[in-house]
């Protein structure tokens, strides 16, 4: 049957007004977005050889430390060598300003009127 209109508007309210809590664990530890790793072992390496693996991508929660213990899923626990930060090769865009709104914005700070609006 059909839902009563009462109990969508009293459950749609409720998701409404609903404050989800950020992920404490998130903020506190550090995680990596990895967009592309490498191998730099040496090629004649045996295949069991301990191995030097670079990750790059976007580092994401609290601070991470050389030294610090990281896992990796499915692979284990290893310790960070090196953190290098690198520049972000596709970073957000900035919004410019035309001349036409840089006029605008210049005219109207500099003209003294202020604007009130009444509630």
């Amino acid at each position: 049957g059909r839902y009563n209109r009462t109990e969508i508007r009293n459950l749609s309210r409720f998701i409404a007004v609903q404050k989800f809590q950020p992920l404490s664990w998130r903020s506190a530890h550090p995680y990596l977005l990895s967009l592309r790793h490498e191998d730099h072992t040496d090629p004649t390496e045996p295949v069991d050889a301990p191995r030097s693996v670079r990750l790059y991508g976007y580092l994401r929660g609290a601070r991470m430390r050389e030294g610090q213990q990281v896992h990796i899923p499915g692979a284990g626990d290893f310790s960070v060598e090196e953190i290098k930060t690198l520049t972000d090769p596709c970073p957000p865009p900035v919004a410019e300003l035309s001349d036409d709104k840089r006029k605008k914005k210049s005219a109207a700070a500099s003209s003294g009127s202020r604007m009130m609006r009444s509630l």
